[in-house]
């Protein structure tokens, strides 16, 4: 309900510096610090950080160098929480009045939060200088210090911010604001070193195991390419043989003729074909073998088998 009042008196507000401005229905002697009065009061009461942006510029619309404005609606979004906000306020404040400890300190944070941090810490500097019981400031002042001491891969600062700096702590050491600000950094910092450190070594474990098991399926991956090359070896033997078998069996048929070496009595069957050594050669009587005795009866029988086939002699 009230934020519904406060727009309202924005947009009555807005009306009544409009019409001023063109002598409409306010006196031309209306100054611009007195138009801008309602919106400096809603921006100091408004809840909602849209009503007080659109107050602000409203504001500044009718008086661009009014410092109450900027330094209202600084202090207005600090409240809120939302100091990003008021970043380029507090720029434009510092080039009309370059001494405000308020606009330096809201860059100081700023700065901080982009990670500009000599820039920062010039800034808070300046800030606490001017306004050294801020709590703002000084809380501001003991993080960014904090985060200076903890912190190793910073950037360096200049010699001056670093002897500035020096200063400042050991002269706001004792500041409760600066010093609870300053050990929530440094605790928060520890943490983190500490979580960052479990997390290495728990990570260099999970390394060590994955590069085990890697190791593992390297070697189990060699034995089965070993494997599948005997098992290829060993298929190519096979087929070697086979198609050696059928090629003995198929060109030699005398090798079905085998019935038994029963005192080469098996030899019954036997005899070499024509197209093996040819007709008329000198085994062409070979047929006489089976007829002869020399194998059929024996080496009993050999000579009358001798005689047999060389017509006499021998025995």
């Amino acid at each position: 309900m009230k934020a519904k009042y406060l727009a309202a008196v924005v947009a009555a507000a807005a009306m009544f510096a409009g019409t001023s401005a063109f002598g409409q229905s306010a006196s031309p002697a209306t100054a611009p610090a007195d138009r801008i009065a309602p919106f400096l009061k809603v921006i100091n009461e408004a809840h909602d950080y849209r009503i007080v942006m659109r107050a602000y510029a409203k504001a500044t619309g009718i008086d661009h160098n009014d410092v109450r404005v900027y330094e209202a609606y600084m202090r207005r979004m600090l409240r809120l929480g939302l100091p990003n906000i008021a970043y380029y306020p507090a720029l434009t404040l510092t080039a009309i009045r370059p001494d405000s400890p308020l606009a330096w300190g809201v860059l100081g944070y700023n700065h901080g939060r982009r990670g500009r941090l000599a820039d920062a810490l010039t800034a808070t500097i300046r800030a606490v200088e001017k306004l050294p019981k801020d709590p703002s400031i000084l809380h501001n002042a003991g993080q960014l210090v904090a985060w200076y001491d903890t912190d190793p891969d910073l950037p360096k600062v200049p010699d001056s911010v670093r002897r500035s700096l020096a200063h400042l702590r050991e002269k706001l050491m004792a500041n409760p604001t600066f010093a609870r600000a300053y050990r929530e950094i440094t605790l928060a910092s520890a943490l983190r070193a500490e979580v960052a450190a479990g997390l290495e070594k728990r990570l260099a474990t999970a390394q060590a195991e994955v590069n085990a098991v890697q190791r593992l399926a390297r070697d189990v991956d060699n034995e089965l390419r070993g494997l599948n090359d005997d098992i290829d070896y060993r298929n190519r033997l096979v087929d070697q043989l086979w198609r050696e078998s059928r090629y003995y069996y198929g060109y030699y048929p005398y090798y079905g003729g085998y019935g038994g070496y029963g005192g080469y009595g098996g030899y019954v069957g036997y005899a070499y074909p024509s197209y093996y050594f040819g007709r008329g050669s000198y085994y062409s009587d070979y047929g006489g073998y089976r007829s002869g005795g020399y194998y059929r009866a024996g080496y009993g029988g050999s000579h009358s088998g001798y005689r047999s086939y060389y017509g006499g002699g021998y025995g």
